[in-house]
């Protein structure tokens, strides 16, 4: 009897887990949009012309963009970066127009830490480079440091 009590209860476990591991999914059906009017101000230009970088991987081989603008940032920018290598540390610098370099700060970012950087209406590229290993870069309009 007790045989049988046992059995029993290791195929009702058995079934039950193996229920819990089956349960089905679904996707959400996609929105629909609908078509809106909107007026374009400057400021929401500015914002869409300005493509940010989230987890852009970067080294200390070369540089590598993570932020661009069409019409020049004149803002700030918000950077995180997530070195990988203790004691490694990020350099930074910004093009203008046409690839000119504006400005560079070598070692501008610590090991995994996070800074705003002011790019004026001249910048229309953000680069960043490594001192030893690899990072990941995350960025997005930012706000003035305090």
């Amino acid at each position: 009897m007790n045989k049988i009590k046992k059995a029993t209860m290791a195929l009702c476990l058995s079934m039950a887990l193996l229920l819990g591991l089956s349960a089905t999914a679904f996707a959400a059906e996609p929105a629909t949009t609908k078509s809106v009017t909107e007026t374009v101000s400057a400021s929401s230009v500015s914002q869409r012309s300005n493509n940010y970088g989230y987890g852009v991987a970067i080294n200390s081989s070369r540089w590598t963009t993570f932020a661009t603008s069409t019409t020049g940032f004149n803002c700030y920018v918000y950077v995180y970066s997530l070195n990988a290598y203790p004691g490694a540390t990020t350099h930074i610098r910004m093009l203008g127009k046409n690839g000119n370099v504006l400005w560079t700060a070598y070692d501008a970012m610590p090991f995994r830490s996070e800074n705003n950087f002011w790019c004026g209406p001249d910048v229309y590229t953000i680069q960043a480079m490594t001192s030893a290993g690899g990072s990941s870069i995350y960025s997005h309009q930012g706000q003035p440091n305090n």
